[in-house]
């Protein structure tokens, strides 16, 4: 194996930093030294997993950052992260000039700006990385926003001047001052269109999802691979306890209600989430780290701050969630129907794609008690939607086929 060493960047939530640390356990176990750039609050994960961290970005930013209500708002969610992408882009920037002279192979998430003009800048090979088919912003397989159901009867061309305007008037608006200025001092040239011109290329461009999910279309970058959902989930670092395991043999159907592990503004969703349990004979698990959000919760629902997924789901009736790419993935390969309720960036695709699959529902967010258990009552008494959520789970086959497909891609750079 090629002693050159491979830097990971994972900037954003747990639901950017798992693909990733997934990624990175099958390189190093196929004898190659990784080490992943991520959040200092997710240390531990890197740890456990038995890879190389290195810290990136500040802990009291992202603080701030997460009680940032800007964060969840369909329209002005990139400029609530901005800050912290622009951190984690300096700090990634900076570790990775002091490894330069070991010529190492650069791997990104979505937001991962840091690694992406590391490579420009000093020639060093780079690995895109895309969790969600909307980063894309494809003209001929055209997003799902907030309030963007018109697009769909545009042509291609006016999509494209679409996307064009969006991209030009606010995405590079927030992040062109603080990149180009940046790049100056790099001695780079200014970019605009920032994620289809820039961001969203690489020498190779791996996509962790799967063609049934979204089929590759003529405006993808043309270095783009397919390699299904990584599915990695800390599985196996965080046994299941003794309360939780009674819990879980209790015969009511069970619930899972998760709306993203860095989602700090969702009182609202527990309070009606709690109120739906107690009107409908399911047992509920309530999954967040802040537990100040938590209503009084009914006897038929339990708290924990975090579970693997693959550990759980496969024992539930349902997953109530955010629209996050792993969390939708992890319930595709349980074979169990979701509800969505999506509040910004790639969400309102995800939830989309899941409702076009047929394996779930969309619920706006915010909706009231009893919306919401009219909707999951539904979702849960629904045949059809069961039966498709099976067979898209019996289409995933060995999860690790599309892992050891995506180290092959990469060691093709080295």
């Amino acid at each position: 194996m090629s002693q050159r060493p491979i830097i990971i960047t994972a900037v954003g939530s747990a639901g950017d930093l798992h693909p990733h640390l997934g990624l990175a356990k099958a390189l190093q176990q196929r004898g190659h030294q990784v080490s992943v750039l991520t959040s200092p609050n997710y240390r531990d994960a890197v740890d456990q997993a038995g890879i190389e961290y290195v810290g990136c970005g500040s802990l009291e930013l992202l603080a701030e950052v997460l009680l940032d209500r800007r964060v969840w708002h369909a329209k002005k969610g990139f400029a609530g992260i901005w800050p912290m992408v622009n951190d984690m882009m300096r700090h990634s920037l900076r570790h990775i000039e002091t490894r330069r002279a070991q010529q190492p192979l650069l791997i990104g998430s979505p937001l991962a700006f840091g690694p992406r003009l590391a490579a420009e800048k000093y020639r060093l090979p780079f690995v895109a990385t895309q969790l969600a088919p909307s980063i894309f912003m494809s003209a001929y397989d055209p997003p799902t926003y907030r309030d963007t159901g018109f697009v769909h009867w545009l042509s291609p061309k006016w999509r494209r001047k679409l996307w064009s305007m969006v991209e030009d008037q606010y995405i590079d608006r927030i992040c062109q001052p603080d990149l180009n200025g940046l790049r100056e001092r790099l001695g780079l040239a200014p970019v605009c269109n920032v994620f289809t011109g820039w961001a969203n290329h690489g020498d190779l461009v791996l996509c962790l999802f799967p063609e049934w999910f979204a089929a590759p279309q003529p405006d993808w970058p043309g270095k783009s691979r397919l390699v299904g959902f990584p599915l990695y989930d800390e599985s196996g670092q965080h046994p299941l306890d003794e309360e939780l395991q009674q819990f879980l043999a209790r015969p009511e159907p069970l619930v899972v209600f998760c709306p993203g592990s860095a989602m700090a503004q969702s009182a609202g969703f527990f309070r009606n989430a709690a109120q739906v349990c107690r009107q409908l004979p399911v047992k509920g698990i309530f999954l967040t780290r802040f537990e100040t959000q938590l209503p009084p919760l009914p006897g038929n629902v339990l708290h924990r701050s975090y579970l693997p997924f693959s550990q759980v789901l496969p024992r539930a009736a349902a997953l109530v969630h955010h629209g996050g790419i792993g969390s939708a993935a992890q319930a595709f390969r349980a074979g169990i129907p979701q509800l969505v309720l999506p509040m910004a960036h790639d969400q309102f695709d995800n939830a989309n794609r899941v409702q076009s699959l047929g394996c779930g529902s969309v619920l706006k967010w915010g909706s009231g008690p009893r919306r919401f258990a009219r909707q999951l009552q539904q979702l849960l008494a629904s045949p059809d939607i069961r039966q498709q959520a099976r067979h898209i789970a019996s289409q995933f086959g060995d999860t690790r086929h599309g892992l050891l497909q995506a180290c092959e891609a990469v060691e093709a750079l080295l």
